[in-house]
């Protein structure tokens, strides 16, 4: 998968997210920001926040979900002596569970697959290596 696939990939999860068609425009994206975020206000009248501690030790994927919680306002953290893997944020269990951690999850998943595709081009046109899954072999039944 090349750059460009990838981004439209993400921007068109970005507008099946926000309610948009997968053409909008960069302000029609800052005005679905701008609505969910209300939306969270609003819920946050009716559902008392709780806690989420999660651990996404890929850095690329940690990235994602820290960008995620700062656009919508939220404070995502660690505690002295946690590891870097460990993020906590304060949600309303359904926009977390509901918009939140499915965004991250369909985000990362691309990325991930982009990442893939670059490792194994590398592999390929770098290395002159072909193949990327170690050779399966038959356990000896002896003693």
């Amino acid at each position: 998968m090349d750059d460009a696939t990838a981004f439209d990939r993400m921007r068109t999860l970005e507008a099946r997210i926000l309610g948009l068609p997968a053409s909008a425009d960069l302000a029609a994206v800052h005005a679905g920001v701008e609505r969910l975020r209300a939306q969270l206000a609003e819920t946050r009248t009716r559902e008392h926040d709780e806690v989420f501690t999660t651990s996404i030790p890929d850095p690329c994927a940690r990235a994602v979900f820290l960008a995620l919680c700062r656009r919508y306002g939220l404070k995502p953290h660690r505690h002295a002596r946690q590891r870097r893997a460990t993020v906590v944020v304060a949600a309303p269990p359904s926009f977390y569970e509901g918009v939140l951690w499915p965004e991250f999850q369909a985000l990362s998943d691309v990325l991930y697959d982009s990442f893939l595709s670059l490792t194994t081009r590398a592999l390929r046109e770098v290395l002159a290596v072909r193949g990327n899954e170690g050779v399966t072999v038959e356990r000896d039944e002896g003693p």
